[in-house]
């Protein structure tokens, strides 16, 4: 009897707490309901009529798709739906008396998407110069992204880290430290700097066994379950595979970044049967993706790499140029809005919108050779041709693509003759010259090549070196070339006086002068500009003043073909019916 009245108590006590409970919650709607309706909707601080924020849209109910997404382009999914009402504002917010709004254009489109540090791609980073740069990177302090571009995943962690591990500076151990530490930060990207698809008939060994594969699996299929279903696989075989293309990587790795270090390079030995005899005259031709299937010519790691790196940094500055822009039109918008209301409109960073420029340009500093400079017929220039696959014609064609670009700054680099000896600086000094052109020998270490890389991505063109990325740059992009070597009398390579010490030194050297040199040339221009018949002249004068390619076929053809008629002549000199063979070598080059 008591457990039964215990359980009555607590069935009574469970009813009048539900009830509580209820009415509360009905209590608790009731006051919101009240509240909502007193509130005023979102406006600009100050304004307290609802007919001020009606006649503001850009104030109200801007959406962020009138001026496109922070990526350049409008946002789908916004675009169909309804725009959300902002947060309504308190009775003291709206009381308070202020002149700025409280939305800005970055509330409205956002923010452009500028890289706040500096982030360095460094292409083909596990070569000879390539770990250097890294290694100089990492050793800098600076707080930014090094991102190292390679082919080979366990070449980069055995080149980066092991190799460095084992050197007495200590740089290795300090690229695994620096993960968890305030500095530089390491990133490896594995991917292709040339998609495998423009390198001709190109098939790999993973191909190779890959399409055996297939052709066992489809005679397996077609014996068991018919001709049908073995159409069926094959046609599911080829679909295209979701797989990341070539150059996605390398587009990824290039976003937001600050500049890029090209170490590319190549060592393929001439094919004497393609490449001289079997076609004369492919010899001739620059496009080599006609006829060579060797992905490491020249033409496919110099040129293809280089134009395919340039092309996606100029894409990645319009992307910043046209984020800028927008913003600078929505911000033109609400200061006129403002205006209209008698208030005054303060950009959210503090600058006047009329100050604005473009986006910092990226940076593109490429790592050639000096014997571009020198003619093809020299001695250096050609035995190195005719034994490389005409390279320095494929360097020199990097360098005018280089040349060529109006939206990124660039630096072409052109060491000599590359050792991996350290330079003693008691009687060695490094030499850079800003013309691009060095007497021979010219002996330089790969080591100082990287510090004049790193130094030459991390230092602004006004001689000031990046901390930190920057935001806004108003002057026309910039290419510059630059000659290095070795300087002192015991390696008969000039003097130790004409060069300095390091390589902060000579690029901060460089720069000054090639402001030097901008200031003079901008001075030449107007005086030529008031001038009407000497700028006629100049306007005449300006294409044959264009850089072309030097005669690197020619040069290469005239000894080659000279040698292999010498010796076809003298094998065939007491051979019978070598009439015959003449004529029909000669229907071949005629043919050709």
């Amino acid at each position: 009897e008591s457990s039964a009245r215990a359980q009555s108590r607590m069935r009574v006590n469970c009813n009048l707490a539900l009830c509580l409970l209820i009415s509360l919650r009905s209590s608790i709607i009731e006051v919101s309901a009240v509240a909502l309706r007193s509130e005023r909707p979102w406006t600009v601080s100050g304004a307290t009529s609802a007919s001020t924020s009606a006649s503001s849209p850009l104030f109200s109910s801007r959406r962020s798709d009138d001026f496109g997404a922070a990526g350049g382009g409008p946002l789908p999914q916004q675009s169909q739906q309804p725009q959300q009402q902002r947060p309504y504002a308190t009775e003291a917010a709206v009381g308070q008396k202020t002149d700025r709004p409280t939305q800005t254009a970055a509330a409205v489109i956002g923010s452009p998407s500028l890289p706040a540090k500096p982030k360095i791609v460094v292409l083909g980073a596990t070569g000879g110069v390539g770990r250097h740069v890294i290694r100089q990177l990492m050793a800098t302090g600076v707080d930014m992204t090094v991102v190292a571009f390679c082919r080979s995943y366990d070449k980069a962690l055995e080149t980066l880290y092991e190799g460095a591990g084992d050197a007495d500076d200590g740089v290795g151990p300090s690229l695994v430290k620096r993960r968890t530490q305030r500095g530089p930060r390491l990133e490896i990207v594995v991917g292709d700097l040339v998609d495998k698809s423009q390198v001709f008939n190109y098939r790999d060994e993973d191909d190779e066994v890959e399409v055996e594969f297939n052709s066992t699996t489809l005679a397996s299929v077609r014996r068991f379950y018919g001709e049908d279903a073995a159409s069926e696989v094959y046609k599911a075989s080829a679909q295209p595979s979701d797989d990341i293309e070539a150059h996605e990587a390398l587009k990824a790795a290039i976003k937001d970044c600050t500049a890029i270090v090209s170490c590319v390079g190549t060592v393929r030995p001439t094919n004497p049967w393609t490449d001289y005899v079997l076609n004369p005259l492919r010899i001739f031709r620059k496009d080599a993706s006609n006829w060579c299937s060797d992905p490491r010519h020249p033409y496919y790691v110099n040129y293809l790499s280089t134009r395919e790196a340039l092309d996606l940094a100029e894409r990645e500055q319009r992307r910043r140029n046209v984020e800028i822009e927008q913003f600078e039109m929505a911000e033109e918008e609400m200061a006129k809005e403002a205006a209209k209301m008698g208030r005054s409109y303060e950009p959210a960073d503090g600058r006047d919108h009329k100050k604005r420029g473009r986006a910092e340009r990226i940076k593109f500093v490429r790592i050639s050779d000096l014997a571009v400079s020198i003619h093809p017929w020299k001695v250096v220039s050609l035995f190195t041709n005719i034994g490389r696959s005409i390279v320095f014609r494929d360097q020199e064609r990097c360098e005018m693509l280089l040349e060529e670009s109006d939206l990124v700054d660039t630096i072409t680099l052109r060491p000599g003759d590359l050792i991996d000896g350290e330079r003693d600086a008691n009687t060695t000094s490094l030499q850079v010259d800003a013309s691009g052109n060095l007497p021979y020998p010219a002996y330089v270490s790969r080591e100082d090549v990287a510090g004049v890389a790193v130094a030459a991505a991390l230092t602004r063109k006004d001689g000031v070196k990046s901390t930190r990325a920057g935001k806004l740059d108003q002057e026309k992009a910039e290419s510059y070339t630059w000659a290095l070597r070795w300087a002192g009398s015991h390696l008969e390579q000039g003097k130790k006086s004409d060069g300095l010490p390091d390589a902060q030194s000579c690029v901060d050297r460089m720069f000054k002068l090639e402001k030097k040199r901008a200031l003079r040339r901008k001075r030449e221009e107007e005086t030529r500009d008031t001038d009407s018949l000497t700028r006629v002249i100049s306007t005449m004068v300006k294409p044959l003043r264009k850089r072309r390619l030097k005669p690197y076929g020619i040069a290469v053809a005239v000894p080659v073909y000279m040698v292999l008629a010498a010796v076809i002549l003298s094998a065939l000199r007491n051979v019978p019916g070598k009439e015959i063979a003449l004529k029909y070598i000669v229907k071949r080059l005629g043919t050709a």
